[in-house]
């Protein structure tokens, strides 16, 4: 077997994870490469593993930071707005479309005399148009 191929196994052999370690044992009674990669990767876990995490002074444990406390005041006036925003009077935000009186209801005979008259007009400067380019030829 190639080394390349058990490259990334090596670790999770270490933390006993590897699915397939028999194949994996019997690269490395061929291989010290291997075997010596191995062993100083199980040497770094152990003192890895040896060490004592610090612990987080009882200051920091105890109150809690000034950021924090910014972001809360943030985060209660969005609630807040968005309380008020709900239960606000839909009437005191939307203001009535004004209605038009009766007087002024569109007359649609006379609209639709007004865009025929001007689509006729629109038509003889058309036709005038085409008339001059053929005499100025």
């Amino acid at each position: 077997m190639d080394c390349l191929e058990f490259k990334d196994e090596r670790i999770l052999y270490v933390y006993g994870e590897l699915t397939n370690a028999a194949a994996f044992e019997s690269h490395l009674e061929h291989c010290s490469a291997c075997h010596e990669s191995l062993r100083s990767m199980k040497r770094v876990r152990s003192l890895y593993g040896s060490s004592r995490t610090p612990s987080m002074p009882a200051s920091m444990r105890e109150r809690p930071a000034p950021i924090r406390k910014i972001i809360l005041a943030f985060a209660a006036a969005g609630a807040a707005a968005a309380i008020m925003w709900t239960l606000w009077p839909s009437e005191a935000i939307v203001t009535p479309m004004p209605t038009h009186p009766p007087s002024q209801a569109v007359n649609w005979q006379r609209v639709e005399r007004t865009v025929s008259r001007e689509l006729a007009r629109l038509q003889r400067d058309l036709e005038f148009q085409e008339l001059v380019r053929k005499g100025s030829r």
